[in-house]
This record gives C-alpha cells, sequence and structure tokens, in this order.
C-alpha cells in the first residue's frame, strides 16, 4: 500500500501457522492474479458459515486456514506505527520507567534518628534536606541487572514449572502500567485480567475459546470482584505457552488459539472494529492486529530481555481512547426484541451481516416507551467505497421512474406475454412495483477503518477499510428457508419472478438470488389476522446495473451462495452446445413433457453452430437476467429435495447442493442432462408431479444460453438485453403451473434448513466474495447473522454491553 514502511524482509502470509522457523505457506491455496486468465479460479478460500452445533475449537484448522490469507506480518516499530491504538510518548514511558524501576538507595548521611523502618529509607538532597521517600523495593516492577532493565520476576526466560505461576507477575506488571500518568490519556476503563484456560462466554452455539487473560472492560466486574469473561466485553486476548525454543508446534497451537479466540469476539460483537491479541510461548511476545478488512502479526520479541518495549505496546492497549461518537441532534433508538438468525464465520474480514427485531424506542432508557414495533434491524461491515442497500434501491426506483413514459415502446417488456406486461404496467404506473422490496425506514453509515499503511501477504491482495452499515426496515419477513409450507415457497417464488420483471424493465441484476433474501410478508388486517402474502426481495448490495459495454475486467467476481448459482457463474464460462449434447437432446425429446421443445428452434441452433467461431475470441461471463432467473430453479429444486423429509430426495440434493464456488460434475449434470427420470425415482410422492415442470424449465434455460452465447461467440458481444424476454415469459407461464401443482399435492411439511444438526444436505450460506486483486468497487461478502445484541459504533464501553442503539 502506499506508504509502506521498508523493511529488510519480505512480508509472510499466514502467521496463524507460526512465526518463527514457519515453513512456507502452501503453493497449491487457491488464488488469483490479475495475470491469470478467464479460466482462472477468481475467488481465494472462502469463509464457509459452520456448523452451529460444532465447537469452534475443533474448527481451529479450518479458522487458521481461512484466515491465514488475511494477514500481513511486520517488524514491532512498524506494527507499533500502523496497528496499535496509539504511540506512547517517549517522555511518559520515560517518566513510567524511572518512577517503576528500583534503585539501590545511597548510603543514608550520619543522623540522631536512626529509621526503625527498612522500608522507608529516607534520601537527603545536596542541602542536607530530605528530598524523596524511597518505596520498598516490592513497590517497583523493574530493577538493573548487570547493567541491563528487567522485570523483577523475569530476569531471565521464564522457566517456573506450570503456565499459571510462570506468567502470574504479568498481572502486577499490567496494573503499574494502568496507574502511569499518560499526557492527556485517561485510563480507558479497561484493565487487565489474567484468567487461565478460560472459557470466553458467547450467544453463539458451540462457542468454547479458551483464554489465559484479558485486558477486559471494568463493566464487567461484578460487586464482589468476579469477572465475567464474555466477548463482547474483550477488547486484548492473551495466550501463554511456558515451552519456548524450536518448538514450533506449541508456537502453532498457541497462535490457533489466539486467532479463534478473536475470531469468535468479533463475530460476537458485529459493532466492534478492531481488536487484538497477545501471545508468549516463553519469553517471545507476539502482537496481533484483528480488523474487519484484514489482520496484522509483528515479528515476535523478548520481553524479558525488552521490558521497556513491552511496557511501551501494553500502556498503549490501557490507554487507548475509544473511537468519537458521531453527534447527531435527533438519534433515533431502536431496541433489539430478538435474533432473527445466527451466524458463525472462521475468519473476520467478512460482512458479518446480523439481523434483529426490533422496536422503535423513544430513548435509552430500559423503560422507554415503545414508538413502533416488529421492526427489521440489519448491521453489516462493508467496504468504505461500497453503494448502501438503501442508495441502490433509490437507483432501481429512479430508473423504473425514468423508463415509465416509455413502457409501451420499452422492446425488450414489449415482448413479454400480455398478462405478464399486463401486470408489470399496472406495479410501474400505480409505483406498486415497491411492495416487492423492502421499506427502509432509517439507515446509518458508521465511520471507516483507519487505513492502515502496511505491507501486503504473499499472495496478491487488495486490503480496502470497512465501515459498519445499518438499515432499519419495516416488514418483518419470513425467509423461503424458513417456510414451512411448500405451497407458500412456490408461491412467494412465483411473485420473486414479478420481482425480476421489474428489474428487467429497469436494467438491473439482483446476482445473490437465495433462500435467505427472497422473503414472504404477511399482510395482517385490522383484527391481526393475515390476509396475504407478498414476496419481498431484499440484500441488494449486490444488485448492478446490467451492460456489456466497457472494457471488463478478465474475470468479474463471483457473487451469490453456491447452492443457488447459476451454472456460467460457477464454471467461469458460456454455455455452448456441442454435437454431442445435441444428439443426447434429440434421442431423449420424445420423453419430455413438452414434445415441441426444440422443434421451432433446431433450425437455429444448427446455423448458429455452423457459423464460423473466432476462437480468439475472449467472452467473460458477466451476471445476466437470466442467471437470476436460474438460481429461482435451483431454489425451488433445493425445497423439493433438501427440505422435505424423504431420504432419497435429500440424498440426490446432498450431491447437487454443495458450499463450493468450484462446479462439480453433479450440479453440472443436473442442468445439462434431462433430470425428470432421477427426479420421479427420488422425490417424495406428495411433490412428485413437480419434476416434470422442473425438466421443462431446465430445457428451456438451456436452449437460450445455447442460442444466445453461440451468437455471442460468432458475432461478438452486442445489446442483447431483449433477448431475455423469452426465458421471462417460459418462467412467467410454467411457475403458474408449478405453484398449481402443489395446490393439488397433499400438503407436507418442509425442515427448517438451520434446525436439524443430523440432515444431510448443508444449509446454503453466501460465501465471503473473492478477494479481489484490483479496485472493482466490490465488496468482501461474507452474509449471515449472529447475537441478539443490536450492533453500535465504536462507542464508550458501556454501549458494547447494552441491547440498545441510536441511529
Amino acid at each position: 500500500m502506499p506508504g509502506s514502511p521498508k523493511t529488510d524482509r519480505d512480508p509472510v502470509a499466514g502467521p496463524s501457522r507460526g512465526l518463527q522457523n514457519r515453513p512456507p505457506p502452501p503453493s497449491t491455496r487457491a488464488s488469483v492474479t490479475a495475470e491469470e486468465g478467464v479460466r482462472g479460479d477468481p475467488s481465494t478460500p472462502r469463509t464457509n458459515r459452520t456448523n452451529d452445533i460444532q465447537a469452534i475449537t475443533n474448527l481451529r484448522d479450518e479458522i487458521a486456514l481461512q484466515m491465514d490469507g488475511e494477514f500481513v506480518e511486520c517488524p514491532v516499530g512498524t506494527f507499533i506505527a500502523y496497528y496499535l491504538p496509539f504511540e506512547p510518548a517517549e517522555s511518559d514511558l520515560s517518566a513510567f520507567l524511572a518512577k517503576a524501576t528500583y534503585t539501590e538507595p545511597a548510603a543514608a548521611q550520619p543522623s540522631s534518628s536512626t529509621p526503625t523502618d527498612g522500608a522507608r529509607i529516607t534520601r537527603t538532597s545536596s542541602k542536607g534536606k530530605a528530598s524523596s521517600v524511597i518505596p520498598p523495593r516490592n513497590h517497583h516492577i523493574l530493577e538493573i541487572v548487570e547493567g541491563e532493565l528487567r522485570c523483577m520476576e523475569y530476569h531471565v526466560i521464564p522457566t517456573t514449572p506450570g503456565e499459571n505461576k510462570t506468567y502470574s507477575y504479568l498481572e502486577r506488571i499490567m496494573r503499574a502500567i494502568g496507574e502511569a500518568t499518560v499526557n492527556e490519556r485517561p485510563q480507558n476503563g479497561f484493565h487487565y485480567h489474567p484468567c487461565p484456560n478460560s472459557v470466553v462466554k458467547s450467544e453463539i452455539p458451540g462457542a468454547n475459546n479458551r483464554i489465559d487473560g484479558c485486558i477486559i472492560s471494568d463493566l464487567c466486574v461484578a460487586a464482589n470482584g468476579d469477572v465475567d469473561i464474555k466477548a463482547t466485553g474483550i477488547a486484548v486476548a492473551f495466550e501463554y505457552k511456558r515451552e519456548s525454543g524450536p518448538n514450533l508446534e506449541k508456537l502453532t497451537e498457541n497462535n490457533e488459539q489466539a486467532v479463534s479466540a478473536n475470531v469468535q469476539i468479533m463475530t460476537m460483537f458485529v459493532g466492534c472494529s478492531a481488536t487484538g491479541s497477545v501471545t508468549i510461548v516463553g519469553d517471545m511476545v507476539t502482537l496481533w492486529y484483528h480488523g474487519r478488512s484484514h489482520s496484522a502479526v509483528s515479528e515476535p520479541f523478548s520481553f524479558v530481555k525488552d521490558p521497556k518495549l513491552f511496557i511501551k505496546t501494553m500502556m498503549s492497549f490501557l490507554f487507548a481512547r475509544e473511537a468519537e461518537r458521531d453527534e447527531q441532534h435527533n438519534p433515533t433508538f431502536y431496541r433489539t426484541v430478538r435474533t432473527l438468525s445466527e451466524y458463525r464465520s472462521c475468519n473476520i474480514t467478512g460482512r458479518m451481516t446480523r439481523i434483529w427485531e426490533v422496536n422503535h424506542v423513544s430513548g435509552p432508557e430500559a423503560d422507554a416507551d415503545i414508538l413502533r414495533s416488529g421492526l427489521v434491524l440489519k448491521g453489516a461491515w462493508v467496504d468504505e467505497s461500497s453503494p448502501t442497500e438503501r442508495l441502490i434501491q433509490s437507483e432501481i426506483f429512479a430508473a423504473i421512474e425514468c423508463r415509465k413514459a416509455f413502457i409501451d415502446t420499452n422492446q425488450c417488456v414489449q415482448k413479454f406475454e400480455p398478462d405478464a406486461l399486463k401486470e408489470l404496467k399496472h406495479l410501474v404506473e400505480e409505483e406498486r412495483y415497491k411492495t416487492y422490496f423492502l421499506t427502509i425506514l432509517a439507515d446509518l453509515e458508521g465511520q471507516p477503518e483507519e487505513e492502515r499503511a502496511a505491507q501486503r501477504p504473499a499472495v496478491p491482495r487488495v486490503f480496502r477499510p470497512k465501515r459498519q452499515y445499518r438499515s432499519v426496515c419495516a416488514e418483518l419477513c419470513d425467509t423461503v428457508g424458513k417456510m414451512r409450507s411448500p405451497d407458500e415457497v412456490l408461491k412467494v417464488l412465483n411473485q420473486t419472478l414479478s420481482a425480476l420483471r421489474i428489474l428487467y424493465f429497469a436494467g438491473w441484476v439482483h446476482r445473490d438470488i437465495r433462500s435467505g433474501n427472497v422473503m414472504g410478508y404477511y399482510y395482517p388486517d385490522s383484527g391481526g389476522e393475515i390476509t396475504s402474502l407478498q414476496a419481498k426481495l431484499s440484500d441488494l448490495e449486490y444488485a448492478k446495473e446490467y451492460s456489456i459495454d466497457g472494457d471488463p475486467a478478465p474475470v468479474e467476481p463471483k457473487t451469490g451462495t453456491p447452492h443457488f448459482m447459476a451454472h456460467e457463474i460457477l464454471d467461469n464460462r458460456l454455455l455452448v452446445p456441442t454435437q454431442v449434447e445435441e444428439d443426447q437432446t434429440d434421442q431423449k425429446r420424445s420423453q419430455s413433457l413438452i414434445s415441441e421443445l426444440f422443434t421451432s428452434s433446431k433450425a437455429e441452433v444448427s446455423k448458429a453452430r455452423d457459423c464460423s467461431l473466432d476462437k480468439s475470441r475472449v467472452i467473460v461471463v458477466l451476471h445476466n437476467f437470466q442467471h437470476d432467473l436460474e438460481s429461482i430453479v435451483w431454489l425451488a429444486l433445493y425445497t423439493v429435495t433438501a427440505r422435505i423429509d424423504h431420504e432419497p430426495g435429500r440424498a440426490f440434493a446432498k450431491n447437487v447442493f454443495k458450499n463450493t464456488v468450484v462446479l462439480y460434475l453433479d450440479r453440472s449434470t443436473c442442468l445439462k442432462e434431462k433430470i425428470s427420470d432421477t427426479l420421479h425415482g427420488c422425490l417424495s410422492p406428495d411433490v412428485a408431479g413437480v419434476a416434470n415442470v422442473l425438466e421443462y424449465l431446465r430445457q428451456k434455460l438451456l436452449k437460450r444460453y445455447h442460442l444466445r452465447n453461440t451468437n455471442r461467440l460468432a458475432n461478438g458481444p452486442s445489446d442483447d438485453a431483449e433477448s431475455y424476454a423469452e426465458i421471462h415469459n417460459e418462467f412467467f407461464v410454467t411457475f403458474e403451473t408449478l405453484a398449481g401443482v402443489f395446490l393439488k399435492e397433499k400438503r407436507v411439511a418442509l425442515i427448517n434448513e438451520t434446525s436439524h444438526a443430523d440432515v444431510v444436505v448443508t444449509a446454503p450460506r453466501p460465501l465471503k466474495r473473492p478477494r479481489s486483486t484490483r479496485d472493482d468497487g466490490d465488496d468482501d461478502y461474507c452474509d449471515g447473522h449472529g447475537d441478539n445484541m443490536a450492533p453500535g459504533r465504536m462507542t464508550r464501553p458501556s454501549k458494547r454491553l447494552k441491547g440498545t442503539t441510536e441511529m
């Protein structure tokens, strides 16, 4: 990064695997650079949301792997300059050292009275008058040993049996540092607390990390002196290992424990922009910084041989100022009611999205009046340059209003089926299109992280500072992933197609259709009875205006959730017909539900295939309107296989739906080859009628991909927006049929995708967006949800522990 200090050694990625005599990072780690072409994997290892039941300590190796590419390593001086809260002034440090260092008193001048208390020796000045009282030796923490400054109990590398006893004296050292005088900096309400092998308390299931010490908020101390080791109160975690020397295994274990604990802390406390940790192995201290954009680690140093450096770094932690809160003349307060979904990650730098049900209240007091209930608060960490969801929604609405006057001449939508066009015109002209999106009542953008001028890791990576973003929506919805009725899911999916036609008219693509952001809002009447179900399409942060103009990057970063990603997005190349595929289609045509499929376009396909293709032409896979529609099909297929308690269907889903961004054979075959026979053999009898409808949609998708892409390869990119009207028509007609199938079938309950620990199919999880190697303006993406405390910006420590947030 610009302005990075120069050092004599290159930065090394992956400090979670040890810092001394560490082996080089594996060359097989997935990554991408600007030099890699279209076929390169555009994403490094992504952040899986872990199984909610599994203990975090069982995931330390996975956490170390996920965090490995997040780190930069730098000398201690660079770490102090860029990653500590502040660098203590030399004058403050010298004053503390002078006060904390025991010095043998000079021989006392003869006096008529001899002190009886050896602990109170009086030093006389040159004028023969007492100038000061020297405290006893045990009032100091430092002394001079053979001309070198040493801590009282640490003249040499600790060898005392047992870690607890070995490092117990650190408490006294830290207490003395906390009592220092630092110019214009009061002690910050945090203190060091030794807690050997104590569990970090968290509301996240499976959170069982243990730490040996911490710098923790004074608010975690009860009246009787007991300290509550909760994640939201910890600023710095400490891990100790007595063994030193060449024992790399102990060093690695210590580092992994510290990193794992900080992942838990940052996951639990979504409002925190950064935490720190300190690991000590023998006498070697390593400093760690964990931020929302990246993490950093210092080279180790000896606190025995250089106690001044250790004191300097601890002084920075204990006297750091909290970030100033923005002044707001008319703050709005919301109190959390419950967590709407949980989140657990193996690293820190993703979006860390959390969602709560909240009430709008009159103030921060516990007994504040409730002004409005049933609202939804969403908090996430986004790139400082990324547009907010409210801004994107406003741009989409503005595009619709701009095109409204020309809807009768719009060549794209004029190709819609009459009923689909009639519905669209009604929604646009009456401004009812807004009912398909969430009503954002308020939002707030936090201050971005301080940009850290540090070295980059060995893998090329752009670290962009992040800022917290919060929004409050009026509708408390159910996601289709939590709906228990198949006919409700299909009804919402059918309405979601209307939302996608609205986006198509506006010229925008969503890019992340999944079970967590396709939602249903139950409209109640005046008596509270549910009268209707309205689809809501949320999470617009990754929506983009569709365009094939300009000079796109060699690879567009993959966006979305692997369970529901389109085939072309997973594969990073266009779907084009081959002779083998066409022959197979011809052989199976008689078995198809829709007998006329491909008959009207066979000549078109053959003609397109016979065109002279420019094999040197590079076509970038850009997310288009059909990709959003394909995600709807995957979502429907997931619902009728993975979410119905029928073993053959769930076994099928286990092979087709995996949390990986690599296209695998079973997934590819599911789109490129006939699936109706397979579905008839594995679907529950209650939904068996869906098989033929899904097969029909599969064929229609494949046909449109082949026609459009063959033309693109032959003639080059062109404005092809009109070509997506036909696939919209086919979905419009087919989903009416699909919804009708469920209405006629016996009702069957769906499995909640997050409630069963014994499911054979992993729940769909949005994975971390690719770590950018270019400044493309895209945010790192790791969506998920978490604890039941509303996030606050970096506020006073008391705000960390309360459940009211203000906007």
